[in-house]
């Protein structure tokens, strides 16, 4: 029986101080973290700045 092998992506998010830069971005992060939990070949790490 074949093993699946789960390939790491790493992404990083970079936005402005302000509510309109930073709130878009944490919600894609959030977003793209419930994909990854879903049975996805990609083990998801994700950093903002």
């Amino acid at each position: 029986m074949a093993k699946a092998v789960k390939r790491k992506l790493a992404l990083l998010f970079a936005g402005g101080g302000t509510a309109g830069h930073v709130l878009p971005a944490m919600a894609t992060t959030e977003a793209l973290r419930r994909q990854s939990y879903d049975g996805s070949i990609f083990d998801v790490e994700i950093t903002y700045l």
